[in-house]
Parts: structure tokens; sequence; C-alpha cells
């Protein structure tokens, strides 16, 4: 019998659907990284990207520098700065995801998320999120931090072990991964940009998978049984 006593949630298409505005922010993407001197052709800037987002291994901007030899370091700034100050006013949570929420506060509740620090708290405070969590933990991309290093810091503060926690996220590639090779339980939900993204390895693949975040409290029972 495992005796779950905290979950671990990732933000971005686990709590939220930030694929929907995907298309119009790289267009925006691509706007901004011609006004910043980049000679390239929009529409065909603009498929790079959506080509790239094809392969969720891949990271856009370092692809972009290759791809149109971009040796101006302000034309990548310019790219990433719009790239995480898009405009997230309008985001709401998935329809079962509040009350889901509530009815697990038996459970620690953790947020790891990466990202943006700024953009990351902006969509965590409309979403309604940060009175929910125990504890709230943005991973910061432009410091090149992992989402890993902040599941041990959890472990360690909280007093954990890797099998007391169950991780919900949408990536295979990232806090599932992380999460497995920690030993916790693992739950994928199938939604957002990679849902469609199969395992290549044991490490990326869920103990369990869920269309919607309203399953987990029917695990949780499964694995207390």
């Amino acid at each position: 019998m495992t005796s779950i006593k905290a979950i671990i949630f990732d933000v971005d298409d686990t709590l939220y659907d930030c694929s929907k505005d995907m298309g119009e922010l790289r267009r925006s993407v691509a706007k901004a990284m011609i006004a910043s001197g980049l000679n390239a052709d929009e529409d065909v800037l603009y498929k790079k990207m959506m080509e790239i987002a094809k392969t969720p291994r891949l990271d856009m901007f370092k692809e972009l520098r290759s791809a149109f030899n971009i040796t101006n370091e302000k034309i990548i700034e310019s790219a990433k700065k719009t790239f995480y100050s898009a405009d997230v006013q309008n985001i709401s949570p998935f329809p079962d995801v509040l009350e889901t929420l509530d009815s697990l506060r038996s459970y620690k509740l953790f947020v790891v998320t990466s990202g943006n620090v700024k953009l990351q708290e902006r969509k965590i405070e409309i979403l309604e999120l940060k009175d929910r969590f125990d504890y709230i933990r943005v991973v910061d991309v432009d410091k090149n931090e992992v989402k890993k290093n902040a599941f041990i810091e959890i472990l360690e503060k909280f007093d954990l072990k890797p099998d007391e926690v169950m991780c919900v996220g949408d990536r295979i590639t990232s806090e599932i991964k992380d999460a497995n090779e920690l030993g916790m339980v693992t739950v994928r939900i199938l939604s957002g940009r990679f849902k469609g993204l199969e395992p290549i390895n044991p490490e990326e693949t869920p103990d369990y998978n869920i269309q919607k975040i309203s399953e987990i409290p029917k695990i949780l029972n499964r694995l207390t049984r």
C-alpha cells in the first residue's frame, strides 16, 4: 500500500490551457525578432517556430538561433522578452481544477512550474491558485534551473520521502521524467501541446494517465487500497 502525503502540480497545460494562444504569441515573437534586426521573412520565421513546437524536446530559442544564424544577442533577448510577457489576463483554470484542489486539502499541495518568474507568478495570481497551495516554486528558466532540484528542495523542506509524493503534469520530458527518477508516483494529464508526445524510455513513462484533474481522487483511493 502506498501512502501519499503530498501532491506536486505543474501549471501550464495541467491546471489551465496555455496552448490555445500559442499561435498568436509566436507571431508576436516573430515580429519582435524582425524589429530587433533579424533579416528574415515573418511567415518563414513563424512557420519555423511552429515546426519546432512539434518536437517538444527542442529549445525554441536555441533552434531559432541555429536556423537563422543569429549572432546578435539582442534579437534572442527580444524574442524571450516578448514570449515571457504574454498577455495572460484572461486565462482561467480548467473547469474541474479549483473544486478538485479544494477536495484535496488533507494532502500537502505544491506547485512547481517553470518559466519566467514574473510571468508564472502572474498566472498563479490570475488563476486564483496562490491560497490553495502550501508551497509554490517557480523554476527560473532564465537561470537554467530545473524542476528536479525543486522537487528535491520540497522533499527536504517538508521531510517527505519520494514514494509519499505524487507528481501531476503534462510534460513527460520534464516533471514526469524528473519525478520518476526520484521515485515519486507520476500522473500525466493528456492535455495541451505535449499530449501526443510518446515516452522513449521508462523514465518518461507515467504511472497513470488522466484526461482531467478530477480523476486524481480516484487514483489516490486506488493507491490507498
